[in-house]
């Protein structure tokens, strides 16, 4: 009966020490999602101000003015070259546009044969419109997920034009998933892209025309250089419902959950699917687990045998006792007897 006890009791510790860390590791997930929020929005802002500042420093060179007054492509590309492949190096800027004032292509410095359109996306009108700089991220129609940042050119007291510099998300989300020790994937919503130019873009930029698309999205950045069989697998599922949750996989166990991913505009243009591998932290608390389960084993079977001797001790005083008082009652008896016949 005291072993079914101590069997009882050990079972219940240890199923009350699995469900709270059931618990405990989707809070911690839970709190990293937001952590990847807060970091990602961090690294964006620090972004901007450093294009912001570029932006007010280039703006600054009579030349440049000048060959952009011109319209001197040729002359502009030259000035603004050696500035444009210093801050692809060292801060990983990635687009660099001169636009006048009706929203008119200029310069590229990315893709100098690429100009004379007119840029409709909305960071560019909000600064053509309001006079001031708009930021934010923006789907490119050639497939690339931008941090764009737009600022009115002014030079000699006026407005002269507009400068955007542009940096690709994929950089931002490798630093915030090794920051915290996640993958990040951004998924576009198919509906939001156009396939034509789609097409066309990424073919310009050699990458494939048929990018890896589920349940209605379009993968256009990661965190990392490869997407890992595991959380493939894991994207119909998580697109459906991305509440956070853990599941097994051939690999381990996965925590994942998905964050809402708005473009300059405020509009909803996809999700970040956020993954995370646990089968670090499930081996630690597996071998946690088992260490406590034998500690508990080991105290449960040392009061099973001390009680067991001390009940052992108490059961041979009474035989004592019991024999003890036998030997007196049978003394008694002979002594009764001997009387009697005297």
């Amino acid at each position: 009966r005291l072993a079914g006890l101590i069997a009882f009791v050990v079972v219940a510790f240890v199923m009350t020490v699995w469900v709270i860390e059931r618990r405990t590791r989707d809070d911690d997930f839970s709190a990293a999602v937001h952590s990847v929020e807060t970091l990602l929005a961090q690294k964006i802002d620090t972004s901007i101000g450093l294009m912001r500042a570029t932006v007010a420093g280039l703006g600054t060179s009579d030349e440049i003015a000048r060959a952009f007054r011109a319209r001197d492509r040729a002359k502009l590309r030259a000035l603004a070259a050696p500035l444009f492949e210093t801050l692809h190096r060292d801060h990983r800027i990635t687009h660099l546009y001169f636009t006048d004032l009706d929203r008119v292509s200029v310069l590229r410095l990315h893709e100098p044969e690429s100009h004379g359109d007119v840029i409709d996306r909305f960071t560019m009108k909000a600064a053509a419109e309001t006079g001031r700089p708009s930021s934010g991220i923006e789907l490119g129609a050639f497939g690339t997920l931008t941090l764009r940042s737009v600022t009115p050119w002014r030079h000699d007291g006026e407005t002269i034009g507009l400068i955007e510099l542009g940096e690709e998300i994929g950089p931002l989300l490798a630093d915030t998933g090794l920051s915290l020790g996640v993958h990040l994937y951004a998924l576009i919503r198919r509906d939001t892209i156009e396939p034509t130019a789609w097409q066309l873009g990424r073919r310009m930029l050699g990458r494939p025309e048929r990018p890896a698309e589920f349940a209605g999205h379009v993968l256009v950045s990661q965190s990392s250089a490869e997407i890992f069989p595991a959380e493939r697998a894991l994207f119909p599922d998580l697109l459906r419902d991305g509440s956070i949750r853990t599941v097994q996989t051939p690999e381990g166990p996965l925590s994942m959950a998905t964050a809402p991913l708005a473009d300059a505009s405020g509009r909803v243009v996809g999700v970040l699917a956020i993954f995370a591998d646990r089968s670090r932290a499930q081996a630690t608390f597996t071998n946690w687990m088992i260490l406590a389960t034998l500690a508990s084993l080991a105290a449960g079977a040392g009061v099973f045998f001390s009680f067991n001797r001390a009940l052992a001790g108490v059961e041979a005083a009474y035989r004592r006792q019991h024999e003890l008082e036998h030997r007196l009652l049978t003394i008694s008896d002979e002594h009764q007897r001997i009387v009697q016949l005297e």
